[in-house]
Protein backbone atom coordinates (compact mmCIF):
# COMPACT_ATOMS: atom_id res chain seq x y z
CA UNK A 1 0.00 0.00 0.00
CA UNK A 2 1.43 3.17 -0.97
CA UNK A 3 2.37 5.97 1.41
CA UNK A 4 2.15 3.27 4.34
CA UNK A 5 4.85 5.15 5.67
CA UNK A 6 3.53 8.49 5.59
CA UNK A 7 1.46 9.88 8.40
CA UNK A 8 -0.64 11.90 6.62
CA UNK A 9 -1.58 9.61 3.91
CA UNK A 10 -1.93 7.03 6.89
CA UNK A 11 -4.19 9.62 8.82
CA UNK A 12 -6.45 10.35 5.47
CA UNK A 13 -6.87 6.47 5.57
CA UNK A 14 -8.27 6.56 8.61
CA UNK A 15 -10.37 8.86 8.11
CA UNK A 16 -12.13 7.51 5.01
CA UNK A 17 -11.98 3.97 7.27
CA UNK A 18 -13.84 5.97 10.11
CA UNK A 19 -16.41 7.91 7.54
CA UNK A 20 -17.02 4.17 6.09
CA UNK A 21 -17.75 2.54 9.39
CA UNK A 22 -20.14 5.64 10.75
CA UNK A 23 -21.74 5.54 7.14
CA UNK A 24 -22.09 1.55 7.43
CA UNK A 25 -24.00 2.34 10.68
CA UNK A 26 -25.86 5.34 9.60
CA UNK A 27 -27.33 3.23 6.84
CA UNK A 28 -27.84 0.32 8.96
CA UNK A 29 -29.33 2.47 11.19
CA UNK A 30 -31.70 3.74 7.94
CA UNK A 31 -32.50 0.44 7.10
CA UNK A 32 -33.67 -0.66 10.48
CA UNK A 33 -36.12 2.29 10.45
CA UNK A 34 -37.18 1.62 6.90
CA UNK A 35 -37.63 -2.08 8.29
CA UNK A 36 -39.52 -1.37 11.57
CA UNK A 37 -42.18 1.19 8.88
CA UNK A 38 -42.71 -1.07 6.83
CA UNK A 39 -43.13 -3.86 8.88
CA UNK A 40 -45.91 -1.63 11.15
CA UNK A 41 -47.40 -1.08 7.83
CA UNK A 42 -47.60 -4.42 6.58
CA UNK A 43 -49.54 -4.73 9.90
CA UNK A 44 -51.81 -2.39 9.85
CA UNK A 45 -52.56 -3.29 6.16
CA UNK A 46 -53.06 -7.30 7.53
CA UNK A 47 -55.49 -5.65 10.33
CA UNK A 48 -57.44 -3.92 8.06
CA UNK A 49 -57.82 -7.10 5.61
CA UNK A 50 -58.43 -9.06 8.63
CA UNK A 51 -61.13 -7.15 10.44
CA UNK A 52 -62.35 -6.39 6.15
CA UNK A 53 -62.99 -10.17 5.81
CA UNK A 54 -64.25 -10.89 9.27
CA UNK A 55 -67.03 -8.48 9.14
CA UNK A 56 -67.70 -9.72 5.63
CA UNK A 57 -67.64 -13.30 6.48
CA UNK A 58 -70.02 -12.17 10.08
CA UNK A 59 -72.92 -10.52 7.71
CA UNK A 60 -72.74 -13.35 5.44
CA UNK A 61 -73.44 -15.97 7.98
CA UNK A 62 -75.57 -13.59 9.70
CA UNK A 63 -77.68 -13.22 6.97
CA UNK A 64 -77.80 -16.66 5.91
CA UNK A 65 -79.00 -17.22 9.56
CA UNK A 66 -81.49 -14.72 9.40
CA UNK A 67 -82.92 -15.93 5.99
CA UNK A 68 -82.90 -19.95 7.32
CA UNK A 69 -84.71 -18.50 10.69
CA UNK A 70 -87.30 -16.38 8.88
CA UNK A 71 -87.84 -19.11 6.47
CA UNK A 72 -88.63 -21.64 9.21
CA UNK A 73 -90.79 -18.60 11.09
CA UNK A 74 -92.59 -18.05 7.67
CA UNK A 75 -93.01 -21.56 7.30
CA UNK A 76 -94.84 -22.10 10.97
CA UNK A 77 -96.69 -18.95 10.34
CA UNK A 78 -98.36 -19.83 7.45
CA UNK A 79 -98.92 -23.24 8.33
CA UNK A 80 -100.76 -22.32 11.74
CA UNK A 81 -102.49 -19.69 9.43
CA UNK A 82 -103.46 -21.97 6.93
CA UNK A 83 -104.86 -24.59 9.66
CA UNK A 84 -106.63 -21.55 10.86
CA UNK A 85 -108.26 -20.85 7.49
CA UNK A 86 -108.98 -24.44 7.16
CA UNK A 87 -110.81 -24.35 10.24
CA UNK A 88 -112.82 -22.12 9.98
CA UNK A 89 -113.56 -23.24 6.54
CA UNK A 90 -114.71 -26.45 7.43
CA UNK A 91 -116.57 -24.83 10.48
CA UNK A 92 -118.12 -22.56 8.22
CA UNK A 93 -119.26 -25.56 5.69
CA UNK A 94 -120.51 -27.49 8.55
CA UNK A 95 -122.78 -24.75 9.62
CA UNK A 96 -124.20 -24.66 6.18
CA UNK A 97 -124.75 -28.23 5.96
CA UNK A 98 -126.73 -27.93 9.10
CA UNK A 99 -128.44 -24.72 8.17
CA UNK A 100 -129.36 -26.74 5.03
CA UNK A 101 -130.70 -29.14 7.16
CA UNK A 102 -132.76 -27.90 10.23
CA UNK A 103 -134.53 -25.66 6.89
CA UNK A 104 -135.67 -28.74 5.32
CA UNK A 105 -137.21 -29.45 8.22
CA UNK A 106 -138.83 -26.47 8.78
CA UNK A 107 -137.19 -24.51 11.41
CA UNK A 108 -137.42 -20.53 11.83
CA UNK A 109 -134.66 -19.18 10.11
CA UNK A 110 -133.92 -16.53 13.00
CA UNK A 111 -133.46 -19.71 14.63
CA UNK A 112 -131.54 -21.30 12.50
CA UNK A 113 -129.49 -18.06 12.22
CA UNK A 114 -128.89 -17.82 15.82
CA UNK A 115 -127.98 -21.67 16.50
CA UNK A 116 -125.57 -21.72 13.52
CA UNK A 117 -123.93 -18.12 13.25
CA UNK A 118 -125.08 -17.13 9.75
CA UNK A 119 -126.66 -14.39 8.86
CA UNK A 120 -130.58 -14.25 7.96
CA UNK A 121 -129.15 -13.35 4.61
CA UNK A 122 -126.64 -16.00 4.13
CA UNK A 123 -129.18 -18.55 5.00
CA UNK A 124 -131.88 -16.91 2.76
CA UNK A 125 -129.20 -17.59 -0.15
CA UNK A 126 -129.15 -21.44 0.68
Amino acid sequence: YLGENDPFLKGVANMIEEYDKDEVLRLQAQLRRDNEIEIRSMKNYAKKVGREEGLAEGRAEGKAQGLAEGRAEGKAQGIAEGKAQGIAEGEKAKAIEIAKNLLKLGVDIKLISEASGLSVEEIKRL
